[in-house]
């Protein structure tokens, strides 16, 4: 009986004594939660809060029709309201469900992510128009953003870009529209020779992606401005030519192009139109000729017609 009566006293004094810190911070609780609860009620409003998209996966993309600022009218305890800031907040719009194409999203209550003891009274605008897409890919040329020219008296020959097409991703509506891309600018202004640049493509659409790793090599071949000269009375050579047989066709004339300077300084006693055919079919006929230019030219000149283009030929 004694010993029943100590073991009661003892747990008493636990219960009375031990677990002060505990008992202590849920009476503080206990008083912050009631001076939060007489606290006086507000309604505050606050603009600009993010909307936060939810369920349409990794393969669809979600566009808003114009930049949306959404609204929310808040009720709560004053200081809380007050203290509130749009980065803390977010209206959830729920994609699970919804099929590709022009959808309206209605906004709820319950679709604002905020403090548990705040009452959402309004959101505006209480609805939003988006556009629902598959992501699709694409293969797409590239070309090279030239801009200026090069100095008075220069040209650009040629160019070349490596590579030639990128991939890009993004909406399937978007993505159809992009028939090329072009690269950054690059600039022509006091070039005169050969050069290369490495630059990636414009900037595009947020929603476009390119997976296609960069930089793109543009190779340009600029050179002295090219014109075009006819001369006159180039002759014939034939050099096999059989026994009983003879040029009917004695000179022709060929358009030549390439830089000016040189073009300029060519004569037609330099050129040689060639023709070799050691066994000619029949008794005449005629042949296209080899156009010989002097080697000092070194492929800077081009051919670009020949008349007659076939010089004729007969048995005597």
């Amino acid at each position: 009986m004694f010993k029943t009566q100590k073991r009661l006293i003892q747990r008493l004094k636990r219960i009375h004594i031990e677990n002060k810190g505990l008992k202590l911070l849920a009476f503080l609780l206990a008083i912050i939660l009631f001076v939060v609860s007489k606290q006086p009620i507000s309604d505050v409003r606050l603009t600009g809060i993010p909307i936060e998209f939810r369920g349409p996966g990794n393969t669809m993309d979600v566009s808003v029709e114009s930049q949306q600022l959404i609204s929310v009218r808040l009720r709560g305890p004053r200081d809380i309201v007050r203290s509130l800031t749009p980065n803390q907040l977010a209206v959830v719009a729920n994609l699970n469900s919804r099929d590709p194409g022009e959808r309206t999203i209605q906004f709820r209550p319950d679709d604002v992510l905020r403090p548990d003891n705040i009452q959402v009274l309004q959101i505006e605008p209480a609805s939003i128009r988006i556009r629902i897409d598959q992501l699709v890919g694409r293969i797409v040329p590239i070309k090279p953003g030239f801009v200026d020219k090069p100095p008075e008296g220069y040209e650009v020959y040629s160019w070349s870009i490596s590579p030639s097409e990128i991939e890009i991703e993004g909406p399937q509506q978007q993505i159809r529209e992009i028939l090329n891309l072009t690269t950054e600018a690059i600039r022509l202004r006091d070039r005169t020779t050969e050069f290369i640049s490495q630059v990636d493509v414009q900037p595009l659409q947020q929603t476009i992606r390119v997976k296609t790793p960069g930089p793109i090599t543009v190779k340009v071949e600029v050179g002295e401005t090219r014109i075009s000269r006819t001369l006159h009375g180039v002759k014939v050579k034939w050099e096999d030519i059989p026994q009983g047989y003879r040029l009917l066709t004695k000179t022709v004339s060929i358009v030549i192009k390439g830089p000016a300077s040189i073009v300029r300084q060519i004569e037609a006693d330099q050129i040689t139109a060639r023709i070799k055919t050691a066994r000619p079919p029949g008794i005449s006929g005629s042949v296209v000729p080899d156009i010989d230019l002097p080697e000092f030219l070194d492929n800077r000149i081009k051919v670009v017609s020949v008349t007659p283009s076939e010089v004729r030929y007969k048995n005597r």
